[in-house]
């Protein structure tokens, strides 16, 4: 966290072993590569889960918003804010 500045106040992050997250990639399609030099190279993916962990929403695509993805996680939003 302190490396790469991230706002706890925005943020929650978790930890576990390398066989935990190997299956947590693979439930949320995200490949990913341990590099030389201890970084990681991953797919870049924005996935919404609900309360229950299930997939409900996500995108893969880069450089502009994904309307679609925008307005499903909108809806969502307004839902549970209600």
């Amino acid at each position: 966290m302190k490396t790469r500045h991230v706002d706890t106040q925005r943020w929650t992050l978790a930890r576990t072993d390398a066989d935990d997250v190997r299956l947590l990639a693979a439930a949320l399609g995200v490949q990913y590569r341990h590099l030389p030099n201890d970084e990681f190279n991953h797919t870049s993916v924005l996935t919404v889960l609900d309360r229950n962990g299930m997939l409900r929403e996500k995108t893969e695509l880069l450089g502009k918003a994904d309307a679609e993805f925008v307005a499903a996680v909108t809806a969502a939003a307004q839902k549970s804010a209600r």
